[in-house]
């Protein structure tokens, strides 16, 4: 399981511990910590620059010889081979120097035409690629800004969970458990917006003896639209990627608070017709995803959720 450290710092303080203590307590706990990735833009050599010029480069088709502003008082030539941005546009700069995880930038020469640096991709610099191609800034900053400020850093923890502990399976599990580690309190879910409920005429029938019981809330006046900019940063810091306002708040419950959901259009059954039914799937039996993909029902008598393919394994709703 990925848990972002700045989400579980929401909900606990660790006081003077420092995040290698925290994780020698919970393996000391039983609670295995397989590796630490650090999130976002660390090199001081990466900058803002803005692409002031692309011509073709004269010996390689798929190649552009760019003139960038990268703060410096002069132009900065760089050969770039992606194709996603216009003149006018900021992307972050690798000066030579910059270190990406090991492999650092210099100045060198591609087909014989001189690169002093590199333009990148996000996920050359520690962050999430939104389009296969160079990362479009979209700010006002200055060119030579440093690209580490204007993200917020990470730590993303891979925690493995055994299944006798599924109560760890989420942001508050695992700060529940920290707290009572740590001798200290664990803050509340915030819930900023009460929502009152109504008597709803239509009833679940579970027709399934591996699944007694079955709960389904109908909620109005949703517009499916991309999610805010907070619920996508959430979901980016565990490596999940977001898809819009319903799938993304699904994935957000289950990694908050641990409760799986699933979110059903009402317009592709009427819900007044009869009440849901929820049973077993046939074995064999193709499910269709959001991922756009088929997945196979291999078991009957399996009833839980699978978050990462949005879809229910073992279990359908009619």
């Amino acid at each position: 399981m990925n848990v972002s450290l700045t989400w579980l710092k929401e909900r606990l303080d660790f006081g003077s511990r420092s995040l290698e203590e925290v994780c020698d307590l919970l393996t000391f706990a039983g609670i295995e910590i397989e590796g630490l990735q650090e999130i976002g833009v660390k090199s001081d050599q990466i900058v803002v620059a803005e692409i002031k010029e692309a011509v073709q480069h004269p010996d390689a088709d798929r190649l552009k010889v760019t003139q960038v502003d990268a703060g410096e008082g002069s132009l900065r030539q760089i050969v770039c081979g992606a194709t996603n941005y216009q003149i006018g546009d900021k992307v972050p700069c690798c000066l030579p120097g910059a270190d990406l995880g090991g492999f650092v930038i210099g100045e060198t020469k591609m087909r014989g035409v001189a690169s002093k640096g590199m333009l990148a991709a996000g996920s050359e610099i520690g962050l999430q690629d939104e389009v296969d191609g160079l990362l479009i800034l979209k700010t006002d900053a200055a060119p030579g800004t440093l690209v580490k400020t204007l993200f917020e850093s990470d730590t993303l923890i891979e925690v493995e969970i055994t299944p006798n502990r599924p109560d760890l399976l989420s942001h508050s599990g695992l700060a529940r458990e920290l707290a009572a580690l740590l001798e200290t309190e664990m803050s509340p879910v915030k819930k900023n917006h009460p929502t009152e409920l109504k008597e709803d005429a239509s009833a679940v029938t579970a027709g399934s003896d591996t699944c007694p019981f079955y709960s389904l809330l109908s909620i109005t006046g949703v517009k499916v639209a991309p999610s805010t900019a907070w619920l996508c940063k959430k979901l980016e810091s565990i490596g999940l990627r977001p898809i819009n306002n319903v799938v993304d708040i699904t994935n957000y419950v289950l990694h908050e608070i641990g409760q799986p959901l699933h979110a059903f259009r009402v317009g592709l059954r009427d819900l007044g017709a009869e009440p849901p039914r929820a049973k077993n799937l046939k074995p064999s039996m193709k499910k269709p995803t959001i991922s756009k993909i088929s997945i196979v029902s291999s078991l009957t008598n399996l009833a839980h959720p699978s978050p990462s393919l949005e879809s229910w394994v073992g279990l359908t709703v009619e």
